[in-house]
């Protein structure tokens, strides 16, 4: 097959995000700030990573678990102040961790990953997301913004 002639993986599908112009998920922006479809500003750089888990079978699963701050938890949350993204389709191409910043699991045990730094989008299939403590990066089919109220 010539290059030319090869088709493009499609784009992952969203759910739970805004497709509003400048409102959704942009490639360079990713998932690191968004509207969610009941018209609530995420930005991403306002949590913590409190889990992120990798389950693998026939719908292999990447999920990662954001929890605001209560200071900068925004109204429409304060009664579910967690952001949940379940990457489906997931393959994760690479994860990192920083032994440099393992101490941050003893000083912040209720959020291991730390801040966010990056949840970018490639457009495509590929997600990159660094935090504090770990860089992971993926390709998946779909992906679902919920939030949830602040579990123990």
């Amino acid at each position: 097959m010539q290059p030319s002639a090869q088709r493009q993986s499609p784009a992952a599908r969203f759910t739970g995000v805004s497709t509003e112009p400048r409102r959704g998920v942009t490639p360079g922006i990713g998932l690191y700030e968004f509207w969610t479809t009941d018209g609530v500003l995420i930005s991403l750089h306002e949590t913590d990573c409190t889990s992120l888990t990798y389950t693998p079978g026939p719908d292999p699963t990447l999920t990662a678990r954001f929890r605001f701050d209560p200071d900068w938890t925004p109204p429409q949350l304060a009664d579910r102040p967690v952001v949940v993204i379940r990457f489906r389709g997931a393959h994760v191409l690479s994860w990192d961790t920083d032994a440099d910043e393992a101490d941050t699991y003893h000083r912040a045990p209720d959020a291991p990953g730390g801040q966010v730094s990056i949840l970018d989008w490639d457009g495509a299939r590929i997600f990159a997301l660094e935090l504090l403590t770990v860089q992971v990066v993926l390709t998946a089919d779909a992906v679902e913004v919920t939030t949830d109220a602040a579990g123990p």
